[in-house]
C-alpha cells in the first residue's frame, strides 16, 4: 500500500515560491492527493480479497459472487478521479494565468545570500519594474481571486453531486454519524449501514436438470462498503471544512477590495520590520493589484530585502491622480 501511495508525495512537495494562499493549496494539492489516494485504495481493496462474499448451496461460490457483485450497484473509484480533476482545475488555470511572474521578479532573494552589488541590483531592477508597470496589475490579482472563488464553486458543486449520487443522503450523513455516537446503544439506528449496506440478499437464477429455471436467495457479506463508509464520512468532514474555510476566504478577499486600510495591516502582518508610514504609503498609492504583487513578494523575499523594497517605493511612487480606484 506504501508503494501504491507513495506517488502522490509530489502533491506535497513545499514550493521555494508561493503565488497563492495556503486554504487555495489545500483545495487544489491536498484535496486532490486525498481524493486520488482515496481511489487507489478503494480499487486495491477491490482487486485485494473478495469485495463481496455470498452464502449458497450446490452453486459455486465464485460464481455467485461474481453475479452478485456485478449485477448490484457499488461505488465507483474511478469517480474520485474525476472529482481530483475537478479540484486540481484552478491550479491548473492560475499556474497558467500567472506565468512566473513573481518568481521573475523574486530572482532569487527569497534567500538574502549574495554578493551586495548583486542584491542591490536585483533590488534595483525589482523596483523599477513596479514603478514602470504601475496601475496594470488589477487583471492578475482579479484573475487570481476568481480562481479562488472557482474552489468555492467546484466544493459546492462536489456536495450536490455526491448528494445526487446518493440519493440525497449525503448532505446529511455526517451530521447523522455524529448523533448516532451520541444515541443510546438500544436506540441506535446507524446511518452508515443505510447508505452503505454491509449484508445483501443476491438472487441468483440458473436452469435444472427438466430445463426448468431455479431460483437460488444468498446472502452477501460486503467488507468493501466498509471501507467505503469510512472513505465517505472523511471526505464529508473534509469537504465542509474546506467550504467554510473557502467562504471565508472570499469574505476576507471582498474586505481586502473595498476595505483599503486592511492592506496596511497586512503589509505589516507579512513582514512586522517593514515601518507603518511605508505600509501606509503603499496602500495609498498603489491600487489593488500593484498592492498585491508587493504583498505576494513579501511572502516570497528575503525580510530585509522587503523592507527595503517597500521603503524605497513608498518614496518613488506617486499618489493616483484620480479617486475612486480599487
Amino acid at each position: 500500500m506504501y508503494k501504491l501511495l507513495s506517488g502522490l508525495k509530489d502533491y506535497f512537495k513545499r514550493q521555494d515560491i508561493y503565488t497563492d494562499s495556503v486554504i487555495f493549496r489545500l483545495h487544489n494539492s491536498f484535496t486532490t492527493a486525498l481524493l486520488l489516494a482515496c481511489s487507489l485504495v478503494i480499487t486495491a481493496t477491490q482487486f485485494v480479497g473478495q469485495p463481496i462474499s455470498c452464502i449458497v448451496n450446490g452453486i459455486p461460490t465464485h460464481v455467485v459472487n461474481t453475479y452478485c457483485w456485478i449485477s448490484s450497484t457499488f461505488t465507483m473509484p474511478d469517480a474520485f478521479r474525476r472529482e481530483a480533476a475537478a479540484c486540481y482545475l484552478p491550479k491548473f488555470l492560475w499556474d497558467a494565468i500567472e506565468g512566473g511572474l513573481i518568481r521573475t521578479l523574486v530572482m532569487g532573494l527569497n534567500v538574502g545570500i549574495c554578493r551586495e552589488d548583486e542584491k542591490c541590483a536585483k533590488k534595483q531592477a525589482m523596483i523599477g519594474y513596479v514603478l514602470k508597470r504601475l496601475r496594470r496589475h488589477k487583471l492578475y490579482v482579479l484573475r487570481y481571486f476568481a480562481c479562488e472563488a472557482l474552489c468555492l464553486v467546484n466544493i459546492v458543486i462536489q456536495l450536490w453531486m455526491m448528494n445526487r449520487f446518493f440519493d440525497g443522503e449525503f448532505f446529511s450523513y455526517g451530521w447523522r454519524v455524529m448523533k448516532f455516537s451520541d444515541t443510546p446503544q438500544e436506540q441506535r439506528f446507524d446511518p452508515m449501514v443505510y447508505v452503505f449496506p454491509r449484508v445483501t440478499k443476491c438472487i441468483f437464477h440458473k436452469f435444472g436438470a427438466s430445463g426448468s429455471i431455479q431460483k437460488h436467495d444468498s446472502l452477501c457479506i460486503l467488507p468493501l462498503n466498509i471501507v467505503n463508509e469510512k472513505t465517505y464520512i472523511f471526505i464529508w468532514f473534509w469537504f465542509i471544512i474546506l467550504a467554510v474555510m473557502l467562504v471565508g476566504l472570499v469574505i476576507y478577499r471582498l474586505m481586502i477590495i473595498f476595505m483599503p486600510s486592511v492592506r496596511v495591516q497586512l503589509l505589516k502582518t507579512i513582514n512586522r520590520s517593514v515601518p507603518r508610514e511605508a505600509a501606509q504609503g503603499i496602500a495609498q498609492k498603489t491600487d489593488l493589484g500593484d498592492w498585491w504583487v508587493i504583498y505576494m513578494l513579501g511572502g516570497n523575499l528575503d525580510p530585509p530585502i522587503f523592507k527595503d523594497v517597500v521603503a524605497e517605493l513608498a518614496k518613488q511612487i506617486e499618489p493616483p491622480k484620480r479617486n475612486g480606484k480599487l
